[in-house]
């Protein structure tokens, strides 16, 4: 999906996406569900599920990043890249017991 053919709530929280990249080297996916209960954008749970499932998918096209399991507040990083298919999974997008996370990480994290 390129930035044109989304919608406005995608685009903005792509760009938000981006700029969490560009500043910190990663974003948790907990971040992106996060992002969008703060924005002005109306949703539910599930219509914010499906924007951050989009927008993931999107990022991991247009990027270079690994998915990794960080840990709060420590930011230790698991070395073991983790397969896409583990943002099928609803509890990558939370934060797990212990503080751990699943984050996108440029190469320079």
């Amino acid at each position: 999906m390129e930035e044109v053919d989304m919608r406005p709530e995608e685009s903005w929280l792509l760009n938000e996406v981006n700029e969490h990249l560009e500043d910190y080297g990663m974003i948790g996916l907990y971040e992106l569900i996060w992002l969008l209960n703060g924005s002005a954008f109306p949703g539910s749970r599930s219509s914010y599920d499906a924007i951050a499932h989009s927008v993931a998918a999107a990022v991991l096209r247009s990027r270079d990043i690994s998915i990794r399991r960080l840990k709060w507040p420590t930011m230790d990083v698991d070395h073991v890249p983790l397969d896409e298919s583990v943002l099928s999974n609803a509890g990558s997008w939370e934060i797990g017991r212990g503080g751990t996370y699943v984050a996108f990480l440029t190469p320079d994290f």
